[in-house]
């Protein structure tokens, strides 16, 4: 790897797609298996953890900061790996993951600087290896934490009720530690925290989306286990939420805001990793959720790649590019291999709806997109036989496998995956082995080979919201409305807060007052009533 013909191939035009995915297939024959092996390394023994779990970075790490293993990039990790065991792709990762997840049952249950179970603690970003907390001083807390790992246990869950007909351990066991994740969302969906870079204190698109994902699968998912009481009023905080998260939409540059920090533009990978973490193959393109193949998630993707494209100089002045964290970055300050690896699994999943439906379409939003590939693009839907159905579907691909190549190009000879490569010469930077970087390209990879997650019930949800919006972009009206609702919701629920009682016996959630179902309808009247909608 690292090798001069992959950016060469990178940087070619158009009449030579087949050599390019030709290129890009023969990295991921050789970069993959070396993925999945380095990956596994880097949990449990293997990197001096107890069983479980999973090491932020390899073990030849000199830097101190990765001997911990990291709530979010733990959970990253094993959503690919997962993914790949319950869509039948790697069926001996069986034990890894259900050694994963009860470990995260005992980090639930650790009082830590952020605090106990019932007190905050759920949001703790990170812990020791041998599962004691972390008392350092660091970003905390991290609300995105809760809902990431209550993903993972929910789609492994899915998979024993759907296909292993296990509802035992899903009742006993995953059931009590979803449940303890789900009630922190309720509580804190509408309080800032650090965001996923872990540099600033700031409402976050990024986990306003993984909330969303969360509330509402867990409601599935406890209706199917017969919890049906206990998940009431679930989706109808997911409603208000994915409401909120319209607000992010920068409707003059469009592009979606990954936080709401004063002095940045709110360019930011975040939101890609956010579409393709939310990618729900039923969902269509649905613009509410952010799908990858929605006219904002494609627009938004065309904003951070243009944005990171001048900021460094291995990249070209046209074409794919490496992407970054935020563009306004000066800790880091270099490409990322999970950003870039990102952006090229968002285009994969566009490309495997669009194929499925046999159709895109484009509207006005979305045609400075696809015109980068299809210069004569209208804003029409395109079906096979139309000019320039296929045009796009080509050079989509070979944008997407331009964007593996640069990774492709910036991989050291033995495969391990940098946290970072540097802006002027593509050198690794950072931490060595980054466990994120390696389930970031498996991801990517099995995004080209056609795996799709199973769906989390995306498509339902966004229709709950489409009474109050359009597919098109939010007048200044409807974005103020929305700000408006989100302040009155999270005053409202500041004050029930006050008097809903919460008892925790052996991580066991029992509820001492009725659901959330009454109190989210009230807020919605009460808003309705006073901005009149």
């Amino acid at each position: 790897m690292h090798l001069t013909l992959y950016l060469a191939i990178a940087l070619l035009g158009g009449g030579v797609n087949a050599l390019k995915s030709t290129a890009t297939e023969d990295y991921i024959a050789t970069e993959s298996p070396i993925a999945k092996r380095n990956v596994l390394n880097n949990i449990g023994p293997p990197v001096g953890a107890l069983p479980g779990v999973v090491s932020v970075a390899s073990s030849n790490n000199t830097d101190p900061s990765s001997r911990f293993t990291w709530i979010r990039d733990s959970a990253m990790v094993m959503k690919s790996l997962i993914n790949e065991f319950t869509l039948g792709l790697d069926t001996s990762l069986r034990d890894t993951i259900e050694t994963y997840l009860l470990g995260q049952y005992r980090t639930q249950l650790i009082t830590n600087p952020s605090g106990t179970v019932s007190t905050g603690g759920l949001a703790e970003p990170r812990f020791n290896f041998d599962y004691t907390a972390d008392t350092t001083s660091f970003s905390r807390p991290e609300n995105d934490g809760p809902p990431l790992r209550a993903n993972n246990l929910i789609t492994y869950a899915n998979w024993l009720v759907d296909e292993d007909k296990n509802t035992t351990f899903v009742e006993n066991v995953l059931w009590p530690s979803i449940s303890l994740d789900i009630d922190y969302i309720l509580h804190h969906w509408n309080e800032t925290s650090f965001e996923l870079w872990e540099i600033a204190w700031t409402e976050s698109y990024w986990t306003a989306a993984v909330e969303v994902h969360a509330l509402r699968s867990a409601a599935i998912l406890g209706r199917k286990i017969g919890r049906d009481y206990e998940v009431k009023g679930w989706e109808s905080t997911a409603s208000v939420i994915l409401s909120f998260m319209q607000s992010f939409w920068n409707n003059q540059a469009n592009y979606v805001s990954g936080n709401t920090i004063p002095d940045r533009s709110g360019i930011d990978s975040s939101t890609v990793l956010a579409s393709i973490y939310n990618y729900d193959p039923l969902a269509g393109c649905d613009s509410l959720t952010l799908q990858p193949c929605s006219d904002r998630a494609l627009m938004n993707l065309k904003a951070v790649v243009d944005g990171f494209r001048p900021l460094y100089p291995i990249n070209s002045k046209t074409g794919a590019a490496a992407v970054g964290l935020w563009t306004e970055d000066t800790v880091f300050g270099s490409p990322w291999h999970l950003s870039t690896f990102g952006v090229a699994e968002q285009l994969y999943d566009a490309l495997a709806v669009w194929n499925q439906t046999s159709s895109i379409t484009v509207t006005t939003l979305s045609l400075p997109f696809f015109q980068q590939f299809f210069i004569a693009a209208l804003a029409i839907t395109y079906r096979p036989g139309f000019i320039g159905y296929q045009e796009i579907l080509d050079g989509v691909k070979a944008f997407a496998d331009n964007t593996i190549l640069i990774a492709a190009n910036y991989t050291p000879q033995d495969g391990m995956l940098p946290q970072m490569f540097d802006k002027e010469d593509g050198k690794p930077l950072g931490a060595n082995g980054l466990s994120w970087s390696y389930s970031a390209a498996l991801s990517a990879f099995d995004a080209r080979n056609g795996l799709k997650p199973a769906s989390w019930g995306a498509q339902g949800l966004a229709q709950s919201c489409t009474s109050q919006h359009s597919a098109d972009a939010f007048s200044f009206e409807e974005a103020g409305f929305l700000e408006r609702m989100y302040k009155a919701a999270a005053e409202f629920f500041q004050g029930y807060r006050g008097y809903q009682e919460y008892a925790y016996h052996q991580g066991y959630r029992i509820i001492e007052q009725d659901s959330y179902e009454a109190p989210a309808a009230y807020m919605y009247s009460r808003v309705f009533r006073e901005y009149g909608r």
